[in-house]
């Protein structure tokens, strides 16, 4: 249970490394650059300036400068967790998904956490993390809190997400819409302890209904027992481990091969698992391959190319069909992987459109601002896999979602539908 509480919060993540130096942008005389808060600032536009590939490919370099700017005469007066959010919105403006901000420890320690999870799921957003005493609630539609209608505040919450399509920001914004600091920020609660009311759609009764939910400490949320819409995982879903290969039917005809993260286990190297798998596949001549990117967020794209260039080899000679599972998780290197499949093989993409965009900036380096804290991420390169692709997410050939009454079942809905 400890996982799925982990996504309840924004990852708490200590990223390595500290830059600092003159900022490059033109400053009024009179603001003193001495305040801690600004010199934090001046260390996140330079070092941005000088290492990102573009901090300007979305937002104009006038209007960019100006929120910095804007941001430098009142950021002394803040209380840290505004600065936090102000710091967001600056990096937001990037409209770069790799490029991002995470919590500092101490910050993450005094937020107050909201017992649910909210994401989307089968076109809408759902509670997908209750407390138990609520499991009836699972899968239910999110219709509004504090009165507020969700696409407000998902509209609201724009500003302080930094993304390139619209799958990953309904993952980045779903990581906020637990934390009570958000709502107060955004202007929905009037302080982070309040209550907050929660309309929803029942799944189960067609009712919809209204309760109030109280803000809890981080001590206090760790101590309460959850249930969650991936309680009951199916056999392909997702597993912790780096990868896998097994059959999916006793005659030997479907293979599954499952890669969740873009890296190679110590205890089971990535390149014997690529041998011993594609060994399997030239003695026992599968019909059908699936290979499973769902879950992958990324990491070394390289690692599997030995792999996907032995599958095409092998389907010239042996014809399987071959399925490639992506999702909203497949993301940076998988993404990549995926590209590669589809164009070095005869693959079929299956599921919905992945988090990652088709071409995106990438390869990221990491520091911390120096006075407040607060960790960040950041591109150095743009990738480029497809120059006729449009921009945005690799689309499915063959669109398969995952239904709640799937999800509370245990059935894999997307593979099922690649078997049957």
């Amino acid at each position: 249970m400890k996982t799925m509480r982990n996504i309840l919060i924004l990852s708490i993540t200590l990223l390595l490394g500290l830059l600092s130096s003159c900022a490059s942008t033109q400053l009024s005389s009179d603001i003193d650059m001495s305040d801690p808060r600004r010199e934090d600032l001046q260390v996140l536009m330079t070092t941005l300036e000088n290492n990102h590939p573009d901090i300007y490919s979305v937002t104009k370099g006038n209007d960019f400068k100006a929120l910095y700017e804007d941001v430098l005469v009142s950021a002394p007066q803040m209380q840290d967790i505004d600065f936090y959010f102000t710091v967001r919105e600056l990096i937001a403006q990037i409209g770069d998904s790799h490029t991002m901000v995470g919590f500092p420890q101490e910050l993450a320690a005094g937020l107050h956490a909201l017992p649910i999870q909210i994401a989307y799921i089968n076109n809408a957003w759902r509670l997908i993390v209750v407390e138990k005493s609520q499991e009836p609630m699972l899968g239910s539609e999110v219709l509004s809190l504090n009165g507020v209608p969700i696409h407000q505040i998902l509209k609201k919450a724009e500003r302080l997400v930094g993304y390139d399509n619209q799958v990953w920001f309904n993952q980045s914004v779903s990581q906020l819409l637990n934390i009570a600091e958000f709502y107060s920020y955004l202007g929905i609660a009037e302080n982070p302890s309040d209550p907050i009311t929660l309309t929803i759609d029942h799944r189960t009764c067609q009712n919809v209904s209204s309760s109030s939910i109280t803000p809890i400490s981080i001590t206090e949320f760790y101590q309460k027992e959850f249930v969650t819409l991936y309680d009951n995982p199916s056999r392909t879903g997702s597993a912790r481990v780096y990868y896998r290969t097994e059959f999916l039917d006793t005659q030997e005809d479907i293979l599954f091969i499952q890669y969740n993260v873009c890296a190679s286990d110590p205890a089971f190297p990535v390149d014997v698992f690529i041998e011993e798998t594609l060994a399997l596949v030239f003695s026992k001549k599968p019909a059908k391959i699936i290979v499973d990117l769902r879950y992958n967020g990324g990491g070394d794209s390289s690692l599997f190319e030995p792999m996907i260039d032995g599958l095409a080899t092998l389907q010239n000679t042996q014809g399987f069909s071959l399925d490639v599972l992506i999702g909203e998780h497949t993301f940076s290197s998988a993404l990549m992987n995926a590209v590669q499949l589809k164009q070095r093989s005869n693959a079929t993409l299956v599921g919905t459109p992945t988090g990652g965009s088709v071409n995106h900036f990438g390869e990221v380096k990491s520091f911390i601002l120096p006075n407040s804290g607060i960790p960040l991420q950041y591109s150095t390169k743009f990738f480029v896999m497809d120059k006729s692709h449009q921009g945005g997410s690799l689309q499915p050939a063959v669109f398969v979602a995952a239904t709640v009454e799937d999800l509370l079942s245990g059935i894999d809905t997307v593979v099922q539908t690649r078997i049957e």
